[in-house]
């Protein structure tokens, strides 16, 4: 069977979702994504919300773009609505646009409040493209909550501590193994200093294996 490119430009037909409600806050009234999920046939119910910018189901998602996340980080906007998001059964961030070279966004700064968000508040991070992009999650999210049979879970037999959890993640890196992922979190302790270490301190700890490693972490979308 293959696969959908999800990023792709091209524009997708999708069937609309008959009757099924999805809560916004009222200030996402005039936003282009209401007008996206409109466009899909999704009916959306507007309210005053006290935490998150959606529902589906018992489900909040806080929506926000690029720039908004970092402008609500130095506000102390963003700390707020985490704790408060936190303490939510089932939340995640859908988190709009891809910083790119000509961005004004200090990419060290994003890169630590990221793993922040993911490690510390334990709130799960989806990535999309645009306002289009994100209706589509949304429209999927509203739809498999109309089918929870039909969802796919991989949770099952899959459970890690958090330490296991850093390990996972330096090991989607090329050439980083458990021996070399536990040599970084001997020495850095957290994921943040290791990812903004210097070319020549990771050297010291992993060797050859930093250079495309390094490379990686640095690389432009």
């Amino acid at each position: 069977m293959p696969f959908e490119n999800i990023f792709s430009s091209k524009k997708s037909k999708l069937k609309p979702v008959d009757d099924f409600l999805i809560i916004a806050d009222h200030r996402e009234k005039n936003s282009l994504l209401i007008s996206e999920l409109r466009s899909l046939g999704v009916i959306v119910d507007f309210r005053q919300l006290m935490v998150g910018d959606f529902i589906v189901g018992d489900i909040i998602i806080e929506r926000k773009t690029l720039p908004d996340l970092i402008s609500s980080l130095y506000s102390k906007r963003l700390l707020k609505q985490l704790f408060v998001l936190k303490g939510v059964n089932r939340k995640f961030l859908l988190l709009e646009g891809f910083p790119n070279k000509n961005s004004d966004i200090n990419p060290n700064v994003l890169r630590g409040l990221l793993l922040s968000i993911i490690l510390d508040y334990n709130i799960p991070i989806i990535f999309s493209r645009d306002s289009d992009d994100s209706s589509k999650f949304l429209f999927s999210l509203i739809k498999q909550q109309k089918n929870p049979k039909k969802s796919i879970s991989l949770r099952e037999g899959f459970s890690l501590n958090d330490k296991e959890r850093l390990s996972f993640i330096l090991e989607g890196f090329p050439n980083i193994g458990p021996v070399t992922s536990k040599k970084l979190l001997n020495h850095y302790k957290t994921l943040n200093k290791i990812f903004n270490s210097s070319l020549e301190e990771l050297s010291s700890v992993i060797g050859i294996k930093a250079v495309k490693f390094y490379e990686l972490l640095h690389k432009t979308f």
